[in-house]
C-alpha cells in the first residue's frame, strides 16, 4: 500500500463527495431522537437556502448524524412554528414576558439548526482521543503480525467511536469483497479524515510505509515516529488551546458570573425603588434562565475548540457497571438498580417542603389581604431577620443544592470507582511490562516471569499497587485452581480480566500470550516495546496536565469557593439594606417629632410619607425570603456551569468525570454558601443593625 498524498486527497473532498457520503449515511436506520424527528418532519419539508445547505452537509458529514440538510432544516422550521403557538398561549398567562416570548421561537429554531454543528465539534474532540488509540492498537498489532490489513481489523475491533465505525466498515468491506484492496477502501474515507484530522492521516501514512522496510530497526523507528508524531501534534494543539481560552474563561467568569453576582447587591434597591419600572419577575427570569443559558452557550463554544488530549478508559465492559441514569444498591444479597432522578427529586422536595409551604402561604396571604396596612405588616415581618424566614429560604435553597449534588453524585460514584480501577491498571501497565520484560529477557517462562514480577513489587514495597494485585490474582488462580495462564486471564466466569475490563490491558495480555508460543526472549522484547509506547503517552499526558494546571486551579477555586462566598454574603445583604432603610425612616420621624414639627396625630402620617419616600410601596417589594431563594438558586446554577467548564477542559466530553466534578464542587459550595450567609446574618443582626439603631 502506497503512502497517502495529503494534497491529492484534499482535492477529492468535493461537494459531490460530501453529498454522496451524507446521503449514504442517511439511508441507514435512524437511531437517535433527533434523527427520527428529522425524518418525520422531512417528509413534508422545506428546502434550505444554498449557504445553509452547504454548511449542513459538512456538519452532518462530520457529526455522523443520519439525516440530510432538508430534513434538519424542516425540523427547525416546524419547531419554530410550534414555538410560536406555545409562546402565544403562554402570553395570556404571563403577558409581562412579551419580548422574551417573542424571542423564544427564534432561539428554538437556532438550537435545532445548530445541533449538527455542535455534534460535529463533540465528535471531533472524541475522535481525536480515538485517533491516538487507533495508532497505538495498530502499532501493537504490527509488532507481532506485520500485515497492515490485520492491523486495521485489530483496531476496528477495539474502537467504537466515529473513526471506529469507519474502520469497522473498511474491515468488513475487505472481508466481504466490497473493496478489492485496502487502497480502494481508504479512498472512500480518506478525504473525510484529512479534512477532519490531518494529523491522524499523516501518522497513518507514516505507519503504512513499514511494509516497504525489511530492517527491524528501521521498522521500529517508523512505529515510534508514527505514535510520537500524533502525540506531539496533540501537545502542540493543546498548548495553543490553553493560550486561546484564558481570555474567554476570564470574560465568562467576570462578566457572566462574578459581576452579575455582585450586581445582586443592588437587587434589593431595584426591588424597592424601581419595582414599577423593573419588575422583579424579569430579574428572576434573567438570573435563573437567561444568564445561565448565555453562559452555557459560551462555555460550549470554548469546549468545542478543545483538542484531544488523553486516552480515556473504557468502562463499558465492566460487569458491575450500572445502566445509564441508575445506581446500584444491595438488598438481601441481591443487586438492585435504582433510577437516579426520581430518587433525588423526592429527597429534594422533602427538604424543600418547608420553604415551599412558607412561600406558598406568604403569597396566598398577600393575594387574599385586601387592606394595604395588612399587606405592609406581612411584608414587614417577612423582611425582618427571623428564624422562620431564614429557615424557609435556607430549606428551599438547600433542597435544590442537595438535589443537584445527589443527582450528579449518584450518577457517577460507582462509575468513578470502576473508571479509577481501570485507569490505575492502565497507568501501571508500563511498570508491569517493564518488570515482566526484565524477567522474560533471560528466557524464563511467562508464569515464572509473573512470579518474579510479584517479588520485584514486594522488594520495592509496592504491594498496594494495582499491578501487584492483578498479577497476584492471576498467580493464585494458576496455583490454587489449576488454571492455565490463558484461562486465569480470560475465563468468562473466573478470569481476572473480568474485573479489570481494560481493552488495552486485555489486548496486551492476548499479544503476550500469542508471542510466548514463539519465544520468551521475543516476548520480553515485545513487552518492553509496548511499555515504551505507553510511557510516551503518559509523558505527553503529564505535559498537557502541566499546561492546564493554572486554568484548572483557577476554575476550581472560583466554582467551589469564590462564587458561593460572594453570593452567600449578598443573600444576607438584602435584608440588611431593607432593615437599615426602615431604621433610617424611624429615626427621621423621631427627629421631626422631637423638634415639634409634627403633632402626635400627624406623626403616623409623616412616618408613612417618609417610608414611602425612602422605600416606596412596600406591598410591591419582593420579599427578602424570595430574594434569598433566587440568590441561592443562582449560586448553585453558576457552580454547576463552572464545574461543567472545568470538567470539559480536563476530560473533554467524559460524562463520568463531568458528573464527579459537579458533585464535588456543589458539595463544597454548599458548605461555603451557607456558612457565609449565616455568618453575614449574625453580623448584621448582632453588630451592624444595633449600631445603626443606636445612632
Amino acid at each position: 500500500m502506497s503512502t497517502f498524498r495529503i494534497e491529492e486527497i484534499k482535492k477529492q473532498f468535493t461537494p459531490d463527495y460530501i453529498e454522496y457520503v451524507v446521503k449514504r449515511e442517511a439511508s441507514k436506520p435512524r437511531v437517535t431522537r433527533f434523527e427520527k424527528f428529522c425524518k418525520t418532519f422531512g417528509k413534508i419539508g422545506f428546502e434550505p437556502p444554498k449557504s445553509i445547505k452547504q454548511k449542513l452537509y459538512l456538519d452532518l458529514l462530520f457529526s455522523g448524524i443520519r439525516a440530510v440538510p432538508k430534513e434538519v432544516f424542516s425540523f427547525a422550521v416546524y419547531s419554530f412554528l410550534f414555538s410560536i403557538i406555545f409562546s402565544v398561549f403562554l402570553y395570556f398567562f404571563l403577558p409581562d414576558l412579551g419580548l422574551l416570548l417573542f424571542l423564544f421561537p427564534f432561539i428554538v429554531f437556532y438550537l435545532v439548526l445548530s445541533y449538527p454543528s455542535f455534534m460535529r465539534q463533540v465528535k471531533k474532540v472524541q475522535g481525536g482521543d480515538e485517533a491516538i488509540k487507533i495508532i497505538l492498537y495498530m502499532i501493537v498489532y504490527l509488532k507481532i503480525n506485520p500485515t497492515f490489513e490485520g492491523a486495521i481489523s485489530f483496531a476496528a475491533k477495539h474502537v467504537n467511536g466515529i473513526l471506529g465505525k469507519d474502520f469497522k466498515e473498511i474491515a468488513w468491506g475487505i472481508e466481504s469483497g466490497k473493496y478489492r484492496s485496502l487502497t480502494e477502501a481508504f479512498q472512500h474515507f480518506m478525504p473525510k479524515w484529512v479534512m477532519w484530522n490531518e494529523d491522524f492521516v499523516r501518522a497513518l501514512s507514516l505507519l503504512s510505509t513499514f511494509s516497504y522496510v525489511t530492517d527491524e530497526n528501521e521498522r521500529e523507528m517508523i512505529f515510534k515516529r508514527s505514535l510520537n508524531y500524533i502525540l506531539e501534534r496533540t501537545f502542540i494543539r493543546t498548548k495553543s488551546y490553553v493560550e486561546e481560552i484564558i481570555s474567554p474563561i476570564n470574560i465568562i467568569y467576570m462578566f457572566g458570573l462574578v459581576m452579575p453576582a455582585v450586581a445582586l447587591v443592588m437587587f434589593p434597591m431595584i426591588s424597592i425603588f424601581l419595582h414599577e419600572t423593573v419588575k422583579p419577575g424579569y430579574i428572576i427570569l434573567g438570573y435563573l434562565f437567561i444568564l445561565p443559558a448565555v453562559n452555557y452557550y459560551f462555555i460550549q463554544r470554548i469546549l468545542m475548540k478543545r483538542p484531544s488530549a488523553f486516552i480515556q478508559p473504557d468502562i463499558s465492559k465492566h460487569p458491575d457497571l450500572p445502566p445509564e441514569g441508575y445506581f446500584r444498591i444491595s438488598l438481601f444479597g441481591k443487586k438492585l438498580y435504582m433510577p437516579v432522578l426520581p430518587f433525588t427529586l423526592l429527597i429534594g422536595l422533602i427538604v424543600m417542603s418547608y420553604g415551599i409551604m412558607h412561600i406558598a402561604d406568604l403569597y396566598i396571604s398577600l393575594h387574599t389581604a385586601s387592606d394595604y396596612l395588612i399587606k405592609q405588616e406581612i411584608l414587614k415581618r417577612e423582611n425582618s431577620i427571623t428564624f422562620e424566614g431564614i429557615f424557609s429560604s435556607f430549606s428551599f435553597v438547600f433542597g435544590f443544592a442537595l438535589m443537584l449534588y445527589l443527582t450528579f453524585y449518584l450518577r457517577s460514584f460507582q462509575r468513578v470507582e470502576i473508571r479509577k480501577r481501570i485507569k490505575e491498571i492502565e497507568d501501571d501497565l508500563p511498570n508491569i511490562l517493564t518488570t515482566l520484560a526484565n524477567s522474560l529477557a533471560h528466557g524464563v517462562p511467562l508464569e515464572k516471569g509473573i512470579e518474579k514480577n510479584l517479588e520485584e513489587y514486594e522488594r520495592l514495597g509496592m504491594k498496594n499497587r494495582v499491578g501487584y494485585r492483578f498479577f497476584r490474582e492471576v498467580l493464585d488462580r494458576i496455583r490454587k485452581l489449576g488454571f492455565t495462564l490463558e484461562k486465569a486471564l480470560f475465563d468468562k466466569e473466573y478470569g481476572v480480566l473480568k474485573h479489570y475490563p481494560s481493552k488495552i490491558m486485555e489486548e496486551t495480555m492476548r499479544i503476550l500470550l500469542t508471542t510466548v508460543k514463539r519465544s520468551s526472549m521475543l516476548l520480553g522484547k515485545i513487552a518492553r516495546t509496548i511499555s515504551d509506547y505507553f510511557k510516551n503517552i503518559k509523558e505527553i499526558e503529564l505535559r498537557i496536565k502541566e499546561l492546564l494546571v493554572d486554568v484548572r486551579t483557577g476554575l476550581r477555586m472560583q466554582a467551589s469557593i469564590i462564587v458561593p462566598a460572594i453570593t452567600g454574603a449578598v443573600s444576607s445583604l438584602g435584608i440588611f439594606i431593607l432593615n437599615m432603610l426602615k431604621i433610617l425612616s424611624d429615626k427621621l420621624a423621631e427627629i421631626e417629632k422631637s423638634f415639634g414639627l409634627l403633632t402626635l396625630s400627624s406623626a403616623s402620617s409623616s412616618f408613612s410619607d417618609i417610608m414611602n419616600a425612602l422605600v416606596g410601596d412596600m406591598t410591591k417589594v419582593m420579599p427578602m425570603t424570595t430574594f434569598q431563594i433566587v440568590v441561592g438558586l443562582y449560586t448553585f446554577i453558576a457552580i454547576t456551569l463552572m464545574s461543567y467548564l472545568l470538567a470539559g477542559i480536563e476530560n473533554g466530553f467524559d460524562k463520568v468525570m463531568r458528573d464527579k466534578e459537579i458533585a464535588e464542587n456543589v458539595k463544597k459550595g454548599m458548605l461555603i454558601y451557607f456558612a457565609t450567609s449565616t455568618l453575614s446574618l449574625i453580623i448584621y443582626k448582632t453588630v451592624v443593625l444595633p449600631m445603626i439603631g443606636g445612632i
